[in-house]
């Protein structure tokens, strides 16, 4: 899908292909939810309507976000979103500090609700596919972020040894990338054949796990490319939260609040989700085990006129952006620098 001529028909961030279109148009001032002495310890929890601009802060802390913000930081349109994510922690001037694995629940995981087999084993099913897709997301970042080719060069991945992985049953002995790779395809084909079984499914026959031990795989350490720590530490963005059932959603929250993990997790999800009082029901505390944010209620208020200020930056930037626009090209010359720069990425 080419971008238009005009930037204000691109309502989402999905809608937006370039990455440096991207960032140029983000507003730094969005980033203001954000605490920064607590981002990276307790589990976040974006919420807002369609369009409130909870995908757009996810998709700044992907690798190809950071590393086009890294590339574009002395440009002065880019210098103050630099500032912003430095003081973050999530880049710095010797190039991102996070490796951020962005995942949509929005695909395939709320059918396994429609199946006839109980609870259990819809939970079983729906935290096995999790993991084999955060697994596979986390390989995929990780090259992402140092521009080599997905899956190709994935036997320069490997992840730390972690005692706690020892008490998974099927993990695999060798922590390489293209073990773990094998490993996630191969949990996600076991799932895809439990379910086209024509034989009733039991607990005993389903593939997988019963928590979400692609973290506990992670651990404390983030991944290794080249035998060299990828980052400083890793955050899962799940998005699309809303996409899924209503247990389906309870089952994540619950595990992800008891888990306690050390990699940071951020879900971003509409208003239409269950209601946050739940969480509650869990046991979970607002400031102590997550942090929760409704983008409108942040900016309502006393911080209105400074939501004011945000969408007249981002307007600016937009008008700016039609303003240096070559109306003779097909398309901008930014997206084909950027669709040059992903080809290059050779083991």
């Amino acid at each position: 899908m080419r971008e238009p001529r005009n930037p204000f028909r691109l309502r989402a961030s999905e809608d937006v292909e370039s990455h440096e279109t991207f960032v140029h148009l983000f507003g730094p001032d969005a980033l203001d939810v954000l605490e920064p002495d607590n981002i990276w310890k307790r589990p976040q929890i974006l919420r807002s309507a369609p369009g409130g601009g909870k995908t757009s802060i996810l998709r700044l802390f992907t690798p190809a976000s950071l590393r086009t913000i890294y590339t574009m930081r002395t440009r002065e349109h880019m210098k103050d979103l630099f500032k912003r994510m430095t003081a973050l922690d999530a880049i710095g001037d010797d190039g991102p500090h996070v490796l951020g694995v962005f995942l949509s629940c929005a695909h395939s995981f709320a059918m396994l609700d429609d199946l006839n087999i109980e609870d259990v084993n819809k939970k079983r099913l729906f935290l096995s596919l999790l993991n084999a897709r955060i697994m596979l997301a986390t390989l995929r970042s990780v090259l992402e972020l140092k521009q080599r080719e997905y899956p190709a060069c994935l036997t320069s991945v490997s992840l730390a040894q972690q005692g706690a992985t020892t008490s998974i049953h099927d993990m695999p002995s060798d922590l390489g990338g293209k073990s773990l790779h094998e490993w996630a395809q191969g949990l996600e084909r076991d799932i895809c054949d439990a379910l086209d079984s024509l034989a009733p499914l039991s607990q005993a026959g389903l593939p997988g796990h019963d928590s979400l031990v692609a973290l506990q795989m992670l651990g404390s350490q983030p991944p290794l490319f080249e035998r060299n720590p990828i980052a400083d530490r890793v955050v899962l963005l799940l998005d699309d939260v809303h996409r899924l059932s209503a247990k389906q959603r309870e089952w994540l929250l619950d595990t992800i609040l008891t888990m306690r993990s050390s990699t940071a997790v951020w879900i971003a999800e509409r208003l239409e989700a269950l209601n946050i009082d739940k969480l509650l029901s869990m046991g979970a505390v607002n400031r102590r085990d997550y942090d929760e944010v409704t983008i409108e209620d942040y900016w309502r208020g006393p911080r209105a006129q400074r939501f004011v200020k945000l969408t007249s930056s981002i307007s600016d930037r937009r008008v700016r952006d039609v303003r240096d626009a070559d109306p003779g090209r097909v398309g901008s010359p930014q997206r084909h620098r950027g669709h040059r720069e992903e080809r290059n990425g050779q083991c």
